[in-house]
């Protein structure tokens, strides 16, 4: 298991890592976010990516804790865990000689008879394992249904066109074709959650696990993530060429800005707002204009998407015009 979580540990840290480089490098490109698939609010590509990498860094802890639990053995508890038919000072030779060949402490259960019953451990471990898995399948589709296009999708991202590339379409494809072989691999592990959960019942009584599955089970699990994570690591985060003008262009025209307005005066006129850009295809800061809500000016600061992506800018702007807020 320490050798499995190890090299998890290993690619998970270049992931965050690249994460982290071009959440820097597109901090200001400025988006539509959305939920439920539908316009939110704006926010910045980049983010988006440090977010993904705020969450990895919690499985980060979450794997690293779990290392703990990989340096104990139940060696000499014999055939239950109550160490019948043991000779003196075996327990403590054999953790030595292990601890010397595996360059860490190995330490013997606290209770011997639950290191033979326990099934926790394992379950416990993949199911870590399964949580990061979760959090790579999420990069992977949000970042194909980010590059769908090149005409009619989304458009927000595509990705560099390499010097063997055969077709325009080439880098899309590839790209598109190896966020599917990272969602296949993350769906590969949660299914061997199965196998790990199954194999491990079916111990009896004073025997934890009689099974070879849910070892087999964590391993393939492990090349799996592994394959995945080096995948977005070195081939696809490298490759992503934002749509920066049309990201911006899409999130100042969005109706959603009208929150803004919302949040000064209420739903009511926020409504009208929305409804007005609607009926004339026009943004929503343009329909503020139109309806003479507050002052050009303030309305060109309101509506400044740049302003929106930052929750400190966002508070120093609601500080600065409160004296026009009715709710």
């Amino acid at each position: 298991m320490w050798e499995q979580v190890t090299k998890i540990l290993k690619s998970l840290n270049s992931l965050i890592q690249e994460l982290e480089r071009k959440g820097e490098e597109f901090s200001d490109v400025i988006k539509m976010g959305r939920t439920g698939i539908q316009d939110a609010v704006p926010i910045t590509l980049g983010q988006q990516l440090n977010a993904f990498a705020q969450g990895m860094k919690r499985s980060k802890q979450r794997l690293t804790q779990e290392l703990h639990n990989c340096n104990h053995s139940c060696l000499g508890g014999t055939a239950v865990g109550t160490g019948m038919g043991c000779l003196p000072g075996f327990r403590a030779k054999v953790n030595k000689h292990l601890s010397d060949v595996l360059g860490r402490k190995i330490e013997s259960y606290d209770d011997l008879v639950d290191g033979m019953m326990a099934i926790d451990d394992l379950i416990a471990c993949h199911g870590i394992i399964v949580a990061l898995s979760a959090q790579v399948w999420k990069l992977a589709r949000d970042l194909r249904l980010m590059s769908s296009g090149p005409e009619s999708g989304l458009c927000e991202i595509s990705f560099k066109t390499d010097k063997n590339c055969r077709t325009p379409l080439y880098p899309q494809r590839y790209a598109s074709n190896s966020l599917e072989s990272v969602i296949a691999a993350c769906n590969h592990v949660a299914a061997n959650n199965s196998g790990v959960l199954y194999g491990l019942k079916n111990g009896w009584l004073d025997l934890g696990a009689c099974s070879s599955i849910p070892l087999r089970s964590i391993i393939d699990s492990s090349d799996q993530l592994v394959a995945a994570m080096d995948t977005l690591t070195k081939k696809v985060l490298p490759s992503i060429v934002p749509n920066k003008e049309f990201c911006k262009r899409m999130a100042e025209s969005s109706v959603s800005n009208s929150t803004m307005i919302s949040t000064i005066f209420g739903y009511e006129v926020g409504g009208k707002v929305a409804h007005l850009a609607l009926e004339k295809n026009i943004s929503c800061q343009e329909a503020a204009k139109e309806l003479n809500i507050l002052p050009e000016e303030i309305i060109n600061e309101l509506f400044d998407v740049s302003n929106l992506t930052n929750p400190d800018n966002m508070e120093r702007l609601f500080e600065k015009y409160k004296s026009y807020r009715k709710v």
